[in-house]
């Protein structure tokens, strides 16, 4: 029997992650059916919990044979080796330029929410600070600025925050342009998540699914079944 009610409805469930066939996760759900947000859980993986998870999801509104199990892959995480250094280009000379800049932010991981990105200008030739520094710091996604703001590094060092919110997320691209008054620039690309890779807490969205519930045919899409 193919269900075809499109109601919100609430519904209980059990999820459980398992690594090398022992469980590390177990947690009763109340989820909403058919409902736009997702059921979502928080876990934080260990370094030993690299590699191959498997996800089930059982106990469906009490019934036992009720269950769908899928697997998912957490890679180790990278950490970034802070400053990074960058050198500047500009358009008329993409090879070198004038300054270098050291940039770090923080969190480590970006994720969303505020992030804090601290930047020292150097003379490329000298190694020494640019005093007075002026600067544009710039954020692209898709080729599109989503954020912009002019700023003088007095010393030679300074920062900038910025709060990452959801459609801000996924790759995108750090530029300082605009360097001391001139066209040189610099730039490099991160991502934003809005998962917490490991070593953080995550929150998992359950790709498309099927599962048989007991002679009826349903079908669950992002921890939400739609019948």
């Amino acid at each position: 029997e193919l269900f075809t009610d499109k109601s919100n409805n609430n519904i209980e469930y059990e999820v459980a992650m398992s690594y090398n066939e022992n469980q590390i996760y177990q947690k009763h759900v109340s989820g909403t059916v058919n409902s736009e947000k997702p059921d979502e859980f928080q876990f934080t993986f260990s370094p030993e919990n690299t590699g191959t998870i498997k996800l089930d999801m059982f106990d469906i509104e009490g019934y036992s044979l009720s269950n769908v199990n899928f697997l998912v892959v957490v890679n180790p995480q990278d950490d970034a080796l802070f400053p990074i250094k960058l050198s500047s280009i500009s358009e008329s000379n993409p090879d070198e330029g004038k300054y270098d800049v050291d940039l770090t932010w923080f969190p480590n991981i970006l994720g969303l929410g505020e992030s804090e990105f601290i930047m020292t200008f150097y003379q490329k030739d000298t190694s020494l600070p640019v005093n007075d520094a002026s600067y544009d710091f710039v954020l692209i996604k898709n080729g599109s600025e989503i954020h912009r703001k002019s700023g003088i590094a007095s010393a030679g060092g300074t920062y900038e925050n910025f709060v990452f919110v959801e459609g801000e997320t996924g790759d995108l691209t750090v530029r300082i342009e605009k360097i001391a008054g001139t066209d040189e620039y610099v730039e490099i690309p991160i991502n934003v998540t809005p998962e917490f890779p490991l070593g953080a807490s995550i929150v998992f969205g359950v790709i498309i699914l099927s599962m048989l519930v007991i002679l009826k045919t349903k079908y669950v899409k992002n921890f939400q079944i739609v019948t």
